[in-house]
């Protein structure tokens, strides 16, 4: 009965360190032509992070996760001048091959694409994800969405694997 009572105290111990809450920590990267276009997404992506509740928002040097976002300010069709509106697109960037993700800047941007390509060269989180604004959204839902999409594809990939770990 000892050695019964020893397992059960065990099994009990190490059950209740793996329920433990695990928390992740993200890091933001906002690529941006304006400065205070880039802290004004940035800002509201962390804002729709921290609502998730097991994230904690570090920098994005010493992150486990990052989420990389590409927020460009519209211009008009001739793009001579600017709308005011914001198009986010957002990346949760790729493995070997970033090519696709600069391609999403427009040419006249050379700095900008020069520096989203040799950032992210080194990341390698799937899948892709493009959010583009539209009259429809403001820039508050759009980063919603874009959290939402991270944390479904992932933070919960991440959780599932780690719950198979466990229970394996």
């Amino acid at each position: 009965m000892k050695w019964f009572s020893i397992i059960a105290l065990s099994i009990a111990i190490v059950i209740i360190g793996n329920a433990q809450e695990v928390r992740y920590d993200v890091g933001v990267h906002v690529f941006s032509d304006e400065n205070e276009v880039g802290e004004r997404v940035k800002t509201l992506l962390i804002e729709e992070l921290e609502e998730i509740g097991d994230i904690d928002v570090v920098d994005p040097t010493w992150s486990t996760y990052k989420l990389s976002v590409i927020a460009i300010e519209t211009k008009t069709k001739d793009r001579q001048e600017k709308t005011g509106d914001v198009a986010v697109v957002c990346s949760i960037l790729i493995a070997y091959d970033n090519s696709n993700v600069v391609s999403l800047i427009p040419e006249d941007m050379p700095e900008l694409r020069r520096q989203v390509y040799e950032e992210t060269t080194h990341l390698y989180q799937e899948p892709i994800m493009g959010l583009y604004n539209d009259d429809a959204s403001s820039i508050r839902t759009i980063c919603r969405n874009i959290v939402e999409q991270f944390n479904i594809n992932v933070l919960k990939e991440q959780r599932r694997e780690e719950r198979n770990i466990f229970f394996q």
